[in-house]
């Protein structure tokens, strides 16, 4: 294709756009369009030859280096420029997991929030001690950089906790009614490890004494209750054996009676997620 066909290609295109109001000066444009093609080829051979200069003297420096008996300086990635964002990138989730008996692994995340409150002892999973606590961190995956608060359960991994579910969040509690809010209490099967059980996690503002109340009329203290892992709010969990004749599809059939008036229908009000 000579320069006269590439002329009449361009005032065709040009000359079929909407918004012309007039035949376009082609010539114009194609001179102003071939010296941007020239510019943009220099500036692209300008800095392969950058590039290219700076790979040899970097090897000749550390080549020269080695010869006169010191070790080569590390090749490090150049530092940020003032035009960086000053926030860090959030960590990463970092995966892992546990042995239990009969070969299970349990898995989870290793917390990276900041604890806020005091670590509370659930007992003895397989070989490690099972923890409740509060931190304040990312749990969004589609914005690591989003900061909440949050109740979890885990297990102590030499000095580290791995968090094996988030349990509940104050916000979340705070958008009911009764400002409380309930996860869990489904069947639990650790399949000849233990047999079946469930446990329910519970958080509600204020200071509470909660209770349930199973079917069979029994009502009780629940298993543990505190306002030392998240202050200003009650953290709740009770545990018990799973009868064989309660719907394994659904949760306890029980209610928690917080002892202020408030009570919440297990069934109805806790969620798994």
């Amino acid at each position: 294709m000579n320069d006269t066909d590439t002329d009449r290609r361009m005032f065709e295109l040009v000359a079929a756009e909407p918004d012309a109001v007039g035949p376009p000066d082609v010539s114009a444009i194609t001179r102003r369009a071939r010296r941007h093609v020239v510019r943009r080829r220099a500036a692209a051979g300008l800095g392969v030859l950058a590039v290219a200069a700076t790979v040899v003297v970097g090897v000749a420096v550390q080549q020269d280096d080695v010869e006169r008996g010191r070790e080569a300086p590390p090749v490090s990635s150049p530092s940020p420029t003032a035009t960086a964002s000053p926030t860090a990138t959030p960590a990463r989730p970092e995966p892992g997991s546990v042995r239990l008996p009969g070969g299970v692994r349990l898995t989870g995340e290793y917390e990276q929030g900041e604890v806020v409150g005091e670590v509370v002892d659930l007992g003895r999973l397989g070989d490690h001690e099972e923890v409740l606590y509060a931190a304040r961190g990312s749990l969004d995956l589609s914005d690591p950089g989003a900061s909440t608060t949050y109740v979890a359960a885990g297990v102590r991994v030499d000095d580290r906790i791995l968090r094996t579910m988030p349990v509940a969040w104050p916000g979340q509690a705070g958008d009911e009614p009764d400002q409380a809010t309930l996860y869990d209490g489904h069947r639990i099967d650790m399949y000849g490890f233990r047999d079946p059980y469930y446990r329910l996690f519970g958080l509600a503002r204020g200071q509470v004494a909660p209770t349930i109340e199973l079917p069979d009329g029994r009502s009780r203290a629940t298993t543990l209750a505190s306002t030392e892992v998240l202050p200003g709010w009650t953290v709740f969990v009770d545990e018990g054996p799973w009868d064989p004749a309660w719907d394994a599809l659904q949760a306890v059939p029980a209610v928690l009676d917080l002892g202020d008036g408030r009570e919440l229908d297990v069934r109805e009000r806790t969620w798994t997620g």
